[in-house]
Parts: structure tokens; sequence; C-alpha cells
């Protein structure tokens, strides 16, 4: 059983080291990478964070009318 969904947004997340999304993988979380050789902007959330509870981000924006339209996500963690 899954103990949730995670999105990245940085493009470069895991390209040199896989550990980090081993050892989610290993606790039980869906991990999703940045499939865009470039980082995430608002237009892309509508593609990517319907079903997602975590977030690690790099330094796109996350205001009050995020939270409103992605309830389910739960947590936004920033890389770097």
């Amino acid at each position: 059983m899954s103990r949730g969904r995670i999105q990245v947004t940085t493009e470069s997340f895991a390209e040199v080291i896989v550990e980090p999304v081993e050892l989610l993988e290993t606790q039980g979380f869906e991990v999703s990478l940045n499939p865009m050789v470039r980082a995430f902007v608002p237009d892309d959330y509508h593609s990517f964070f319907q079903d997602i509870d975590y977030i690690i981000a790099g330094l796109e924006p996350y205001d009050r009318s995020f939270f409103e339209a992605y309830p389910n996500v739960r947590v936004i963690s920033r890389v770097g």
C-alpha cells in the first residue's frame, strides 16, 4: 500500500545520485520525477498535481490559490 504520491519539480533531482528516490520508494512512497528539461511554472500545475500528496519543490511559487485548487497536497519541501 502506498504511503502517498510525491512529485519532484526540480529538473535535476536524482540526476546523479538516485539514493533519495530509492529510499522514498522503499518506504512506500510513489515518486514522480520532473519529466521536463525545465523548472515547473504555475501553468504546469494542473497536469501534475491532481493526485499528489507531497511535493519536493524548487523555486516555483505556491500561494493560497494553489492550496485551494489542490487541497490533497499535504507537504511542500524545498530543495536547496
